[in-house]
């Protein structure tokens, strides 16, 4: 199946049967279907020499396909690359006790040479992240997070007096790295949604390339990561039956992520509520249904597409162009016409 175009961009002449029927006539494993919306991905230039495990980890399903002439080699490769993903989850996980991500705030100063490298890089990202975004998003937003969490179970806001408690504590936290050190101003701990599944699915890629693979795509919940020149094709369904699909297609080893409210929502007193928490506030972002990010790697987009969600619609101009990501689209949460519509910027 051929490309209508060479370069990066979209159309919304686009419907999931039409891609369905495609891939089918290719044989395709990989269509990934993930909340908060659904991502069909594929390479155009797709043939039979392509393989794809996938596996429920994180939460959600976690899917390897690489391009190989030989099969069992492909496999074997595949089965490295998955336990090297379990690897990662160990060590980056908000919810493991004994994780080192987890441990890691109970000290104020680490030396470099102690912190393994995914761990600096998600902090990296995740502090970059926060300042473009005005402070809305953190890596340190876990006790409001876990405020929320106990909220949806309870059926019952969080007290006002010790939100912003857990606010002010997020605020005072940072990291930096200086010299050989990394250090903590804060002992809040670290919550690896929004920026862990596109990191993971960045060190994914790498091995792979290790391995020699040229050609490869790795899901990890609704974040891409695309390994080879393409093109690709990434068809968007939103989980609202009354949205349109977008399609993009692009070239280049490129990711893409996206986030949504309603991937995870619950309602207080017939009041709708939702788990991306916008941390100058402390209550839930209302400002979009949906964003879709393209970057040249997972955990930019994920950080990204996550705190965009977060902030005014008049300020995502300057988010795109102070992250640098390729793409930003939004499907605005308050549609009167052009239903379905992602605006791009």
């Amino acid at each position: 199946m051929k490309c209508g175009s060479d370069s990066m961009g979209f159309s919304r002449k686009f419907s999931r049967r039409s891609f369905l029927k495609k891939s089918a006539i290719l044989s395709l494993p990989a269509l990934i279907s993930i909340s908060p919306q659904k991502l069909f991905a594929a390479n155009l230039n797709e043939t039979e020499d392509w393989y794809e495990r996938m596996k429920p980890l994180m939460v959600t399903y976690v899917s390897i396909a690489i391009k190989h002439k030989d099969r069992q080699e492909a496999l074997s490769i595949i089965g490295e690359a998955f336990t090297y993903t379990e690897e990662l989850i160990r060590l980056l996980s908000s919810w493991d006790q004994t994780s080192f991500i987890s441990k890691l705030t109970e000290r104020n100063i680490w030396q470099l040479r102690d912190v393994p490298n995914p761990v600096l890089k998600l902090i990296q990202y995740g502090e970059k992240v926060k300042k473009i975004s005005q402070g809305r998003f953190s890596i340190f937003a876990k006790p409001v997070t876990d405020l929320w969490r106990e909220a949806k179970e309870s059926k019952e806001l969080p007290p006002k007096k010790l939100l912003q408690e857990r606010i002010q504590l997020v605020k005072n936290s940072a990291a930096q790295i200086k010299n050989s050190e990394l250090q903590f101003s804060s002992s809040a701990p670290i919550d690896v949604g929004g920026v862990g599944k596109g990191l993971i699915a960045d060190l994914v890629a790498q091995r792979l390339e290790v391995f020699g693979i040229k050609e490869a795509r790795i899901a990890c919940g609704g974040d891409l990561r695309f390994i080879g020149n393409g093109p690709w094709k990434v068809a968007i369904q939103s989980s609202d039956a009354s949205l349109q699909e977008e399609e993009l297609i692009f070239m280049g080893p490129m990711a893409v992520s996206t986030s949504g409210e309603y991937e995870n929502s619950w309602e207080i007193n017939g009041t709708k509520y939702h788990h991306l928490i916008d941390l100058t506030t402390g209550y839930p972002s209302t400002n979009a249904h949906a964003v879709t990010v393209v970057a040249t790697n997972g955990a930019l987009a994920d950080a990204v597409a996550s705190a965009a969600l977060l902030m005014p619609n008049e300020n995502l101009s300057g988010l795109k162009k102070s992250s640098g990501v390729h793409m930003l689209g939004q499907v605005p949460l308050n549609r009167e016409s052009d239903v379905g519509e992602v605006i791009w910027l």
